[in-house]
This record gives C-alpha cells, structure tokens and sequence, in this order.
C-alpha cells in the first residue's frame, strides 16, 4: 500500500473539479460576505481562474475558495469585531519600548 502525504497531495495538480473537494455549505457562507469583500473575492477568484486556464492546474482556485471560506467563517463570529477592536487598542504607540508595553499590561 502506498502512502501519500497531505502535503504532496495539496501539491499534487487538480485538473478536474470534482477533484476540488469543495467545502460544505460553500455557497451558504460565501453569500454572507461584505461588499467590499466580494469585490476582492471576484477579483481573487478571475485572477485563479486565469492561473487555471494558463497551468492546466485547479489549485489556484481551490486556494482561493478556501481562503475565503475561511475568512468568512471566521469574520462571521459574533465575537470578531469585539476581538479585533481590542486588538487594535493593544498595538503598540509609536514609540513604545517592550518594557512600556510590558508596564502597560502588568507584565
């Protein structure tokens, strides 16, 4: 029996679409993008698509989709805007040394 490793098989040229291993509910989390981020996504996705038609190779776009599936997935959270506005306010001040942060958050 042969082994065939994740990896090579992410590497491995896709030349037929059943061969995309879409994820599920693709066009449930899609429909759920921002305008702004469906914008980039077709402009992501025509970009993918013409790498497909040049190399004769599906990868392009499956990196694409999934990308993206994740990102909505994820930005979708409740949470998300809440996390990252908190993110934000934790960046460092122009200026800020290591131990300023280290004093700012009682470190």
């Amino acid at each position: 029996m042969v082994k065939t490793s994740l990896r090579a098989l992410r590497r491995a040229k896709l030349r037929r679409a059943a061969d995309l291993r879409l994820p599920p509910r693709l066009s449930d989390v899609l429909g759920r993008l921002r305008p702004e981020e469906a914008g980039r996504f077709n402009r992501e996705m025509v970009a993918a698509l013409s790498a497909a038609e040049q190399t004769n190779d599906l990868r392009a776009l499956r990196d694409v989709i999934e990308a993206w599936y994740r990102t909505v997935l994820v930005t979708a959270d409740n949470a998300f805007a809440g996390n990252m506005s908190a993110a934000v306010k934790g960046r460092p001040r122009k200026g800020e040394s290591v131990q300023d942060l280290r004093r700012r958050y009682g470190i």
